[in-house]
C-alpha cells in the first residue's frame, strides 16, 4: 500500500466523496474546480519521482509518488513514445522517473491540514 498526499490548495473533496481539482478558466484569469479522476476503484500507474542532485542526495532524497491515469504507462526521456507501467523511465534535470505498476485507488479522505490522502494497493 502507497499513499499519496493532494494538496488543499489544489484539490478538495466534494459533498459527495469525490475528488475535485481546481483548473483555470480558457481565455480568463478565473479558476473553477473540475471533477477529477481520483475515485475510488479507479486504476492508474503509480509513479516516483527522485530529486538526485548532489545537495539532496547528501541531504538524504525522498521519493515523490503520483498517480498517472494513463495505463499505457510512463513515457521515457529518451522517447516518450515508449511508455512502460514499471521501471526506470529517465532523468532530468536531476529527478529520476519509475514507474512502479499499476495500482487500484483503495481509499481516499480528508485530513486535517485540508489535504486529501489517497491510499493505493
Amino acid at each position: 500500500m502507497q499513499t499519496i498526499r493532494l494538496p488543499s490548495d489544489t484539490y478538495r473533496l466534494n459533498t459527495d466523496g469525490a475528488v475535485d481539482v481546481l483548473r483555470p478558466v480558457r481565455a480568463s484569469d478565473d479558476w473553477e474546480w473540475h471533477a477529477s479522476k481520483y475515485q475510488v476503484g479507479r486504476q492508474a500507474v503509480l509513479v516516483g519521482t527522485t530529486d538526485v542532485s548532489p545537495n539532496a542526495m547528501r541531504a538524504g532524497t525522498h521519493e515523490n509518488f503520483h498517480l498517472s491515469f494513463d495505463l499505457d504507462g510512463v513515457g521515457g526521456n529518451s522517447n516518450p513514445s515508449i511508455k512502460r507501467t514499471s521501471g526506470w523511465r529517465g532523468t532530468t534535470n536531476d529527478k529520476s522517473v519509475d514507474a512502479h505498476g499499476v495500482v487500484t485507488i483503495r481509499k481516499i479522505r480528508a485530513l486535517k491540514s485540508g489535504d486529501i490522502s489517497v491510499t493505493v494497493s
